[in-house]
């Protein structure tokens, strides 16, 4: 039987009543978690490479009823085109932790070698002509192109050893992520 707002209301108040999680399925795998807490969750359960999977929609009333049909029908397209959720997750969120400046931060806090004096250079290069143009961006995204044209501002305003400072730096910067995050997807 398929849920509708009401049914959810009342099973959020008999769930906070009883103290305790219950499911309630709408179909198709999506049911709503409620918890003996209050709140509802919205959930997928479906089968890839025959393993039983969930993945969260959302949280009642954040996301309504409709909207989680909505989800759970554009999730399930995903799963028919052999595209796991929970997978495609992961590595979105990998991407995000591997931005251009995190992965640069990580690497100047890594540079024992050097003067205080360079370390700051490098920093307030980065942040004066990089960041402010690639630094929020996933580092495997960014092109030979992209860091050109920042180079090429750079160099327009007469910096040309500056210039040159900043791509080494940001080739130093490009092997280190290479290591690291070859390192971070095999742990």
């Amino acid at each position: 039987m398929l849920l509708n707002v009401r049914k959810i209301e009342s099973a959020i108040q008999a769930a906070k009543a009883s103290g305790k999680d219950y499911k309630h399925f709408d179909g198709r795998g999506l049911f709503l978690l409620t918890k003996g807490t209050g709140s509802a969750l919205w959930r997928l359960r479906y089968r890839m490479k025959g393993r039983d999977t969930m993945i969260s929609l959302g949280q009642y009333p954040d996301v309504s009823l409709k909207m989680a049909r909505d989800r759970r029908d554009d999730e399930r397209r995903k799963i028919a085109d052999g595209i796991d959720p929970v997978q495609e997750r992961r590595v979105e969120r990998i991407a995000q932790i591997n931005t251009f400046e995190l992965l640069a931060k990580e690497y100047l806090k890594r540079l024992t070698d050097l003067t205080e004096g360079t370390i700051r250079r490098h920093k307030q290069r980065l942040n004066k002509y990089v960041y402010p143009f690639i630094g929020s961006k996933p580092i495997n995204e960014i092109s030979a192109q992209e860091l050109l044209i920042v180079l090429r501002k750079v160099e327009a305003t007469g910096k040309l050893d500056t210039a040159k400072r900043i791509r080494e730096l940001c080739s130093s910067i490009w092997c280190y992520a290479g290591s690291s995050v070859a390192h971070r997807g095999s742990t």
